[in-house]
């Protein structure tokens, strides 16, 4: 079983021992064989700002006590669409699993991959714990955080959809090319789109995160007088 815990929620449990401490939510999570999910925003969103290193280090020595996974977000949506479109292609439902990284080392390779010129890496560096990690950022100044390009990205692509479509909701010829070029994107095709599209779009279960990340963005979108924010990155991988 798998459980995801926003970062409020991972807040108030490892930092303000509310309504339990770490340890005490380690053994209920290990006597019910459960884990907790934990994305690149989470993992990002819980540090304990304007603390010490060694306060910083310390809670994320207990989070990662937690029985955990990481889970890669920003490739549900890729992941859903590929097993959606080999599940129309052999006329069954889409038996979706989400793609998991046990260590931190591997989770970041999952969405920055290495290039081919890139040196190997030390197989000693997968067992390299997330709080060895974050006491590295601090002490060289370098904790990740989301760049401002993201914004700008998303910013962008908003304002082209608005040019095109205005406050007017995506009809059918644009919510069919917008198919046309995921299938184009992941270099997938299916014998007859339409067919496919209206199976897509008829049940959001098919897709559940790509659905749900692309309705987000239509309400968004609609909305003429609604501006991009920093924080609207981080708050859209949450909808993953």
């Amino acid at each position: 079983m798998y459980i995801f815990l926003d970062s409020r929620d991972l807040i108030d449990c490892v930092e303000k021992h509310r309504p339990c401490g770490g340890a005490a939510l380690a053994r209920q999570l290990r006597d019910k064989g459960a884990s907790v999910l934990l994305t690149f925003t989470v993992v990002l969103e819980t540090r304990p700002r304007g603390k010490a290193t060694g306060y910083v280090v310390k809670f994320y020595r207990t989070l990662e006590s937690l029985p955990h996974v990481f889970v890669p977000h920003t490739h549900i949506g890729e992941f859903e669409f590929r097993e959606a479109v080999a599940a129309f292609l052999e006329e069954r439902r889409p038996r979706h699993v989400l793609p998991f990284a046990t260590s931190w080392s591997e989770y970041i390779d999952s969405f920055a991959p290495r290039q081919e010129s890139d040196p190997p890496v030390p197989p000693e560096l997968a067992r390299v714990p997330l709080s060895a990690h974050v006491e590295a950022w601090l002490t060289h100044d370098q904790a990740p955080e989301f760049a401002p390009e993201f914004t700008e990205m998303i910013d962008g692509t908003v304002k082209q959809h608005r040019q095109l479509l205005g406050s007017r909701r995506a009809g059918k010829k644009h919510l069919l090319e917008f198919i046309e070029s995921q299938l184009d994107q992941l270099r997938l095709s299916v014998p007859n789109l339409n067919k496919f599209s209206k199976w897509l779009l008829l049940d959001p279960g098919i897709c559940p995160g790509w659905r749900l990340l692309q309705e987000t963005f239509e309400e968004f979108r609609v909305d003429v007088g609604a501006k991009v924010a920093s924080g609207d990155v981080p708050d859209m991988t949450h909808l993953f």
